[in-house]
């Protein structure tokens, strides 16, 4: 799993592969702000109590607020907005 924000901190018991620091100097992430990972299931994201909310957009225009805390898969075709930033998941072709 890899979490993304200005300056990204798992918790204390929470295990992740990858921290991505994100350069943003409007401040529109939060310094944890979204954990990114993959089950059987497909991809997924959970916004980390972010200030600015995290938005998974569905192929048929539907937009999904992510609840703080809350998994919501992301199906092919969906993008993830995030403050300043948008996030496409590549699929291996078993979506």
């Amino acid at each position: 799993m890899t979490l993304l924000g200005r300056n990204p901190r798992p918790d204390d018991d929470e295990v992740v592969t990858d921290l991505v620091t994100l350069t943003d100097p409007r401040l529109s992430v939060s310094k944890t702000h979204l954990l990114v990972g993959m089950d059987a299931a497909g991809p997924f994201v959970v916004d980390r109590h972010s200030t600015n909310g995290t938005m998974v957009t569905l192929p048929d225009g539907q937009q999904i607020l992510c609840g703080p805390g809350q998994t919501v898969r992301v199906p092919p075709g969906a993008v993830v907005t995030f403050g300043d930033f948008t996030l496409v998941p590549e699929h291996d072709g078993q979506g």
